[in-house]
């Protein structure tokens, strides 16, 4: 039997640019509207067990056709502001960032990425 793994150690980063964390959209890697469209969530734990409120993850994937190309959709810019827009909700672009809640949850919406194989059933892990 594999030995456990070991907890993530804790990691401190930074600068932070604040005016891209988060940005509007950031959770909707692939638009809602979208058949194929798959919600996948967790949490966000820190060491003595208790959930953190104010973890941001960044999620970075393939299309489903396997393309890393990515699209500038999460740094759309307003025109008229020049503050981020977000998405532009027709474009799937591969990454996206999302915070966590009080609880420590976070949940993204995305595509099944190219070249893994998935299966659509309510025995998928973490997968809605």
């Amino acid at each position: 039997m594999p030995a456990p793994h070991a907890p993530t150690p804790s990691q401190t980063v930074g600068p932070f640019f604040g005016h891209a964390l988060p940005a509007p959209g950031g959770p909707e890697i692939a638009p809602l509207a979208h058949p194929d469209t798959i919600t996948l969530h967790g949490y966000v734990y820190d060491g003595a067990g208790d959930p953190v409120h104010d973890a941001l993850l960044e999620i970075w994937q393939p299309a489903p056709d396997g393309s890393r190309a990515g699209a500038p959709g999460s740094l759309r810019r307003d025109p008229v502001t020049g503050r981020p827009a977000g998405r532009d909700g027709v474009t799937f672009t591969g990454f996206g960032r999302v915070p966590t809640d009080a609880d420590g949850h976070w949940a993204i919406h995305t595509l099944p990425p190219g070249g893994a194989p998935y299966c659509r059933s309510p025995s998928s892990p973490a997968a809605s």
